[in-house]
């Protein structure tokens, strides 16, 4: 895989703030770009798994835990597929 390096720069206390190292601070970063990227309709699911390092279950189930849904459907939508559904 191809993959590009982004440099942030990120004040010191911020690590001691959070009680996290620089390491865990990038995975939690990924994910929460990833989620975000996600529920703002920019990346599909998979692309999303990718860029936070997940499995595409493993960041279901994170997304789950961020209260950000996997499937979006509007009422109609559900309607319509319920009601093909019985038919």
């Amino acid at each position: 895989m191809n993959t590009k390096t982004v440099r942030l720069e990120i004040p010191a206390d911020i690590f001691l703030s959070l009680n996290e190292n620089e390491q865990e601070f990038s995975k939690q970063m990924k994910l929460y770009t990833a989620l975000f990227l996600f529920q703002e309709h920019k990346l599909s699911i998979g692309k999303a798994a990718q860029l936070s390092g997940l499995s595409i279950y493993e960041f279901m189930m994170e997304a789950g835990k961020h209260n950000v849904p996997v499937i979006n459907y509007d009422t109609d939508d559900l309607k319509q597929e319920l009601e093909a559904l019985t038919k």
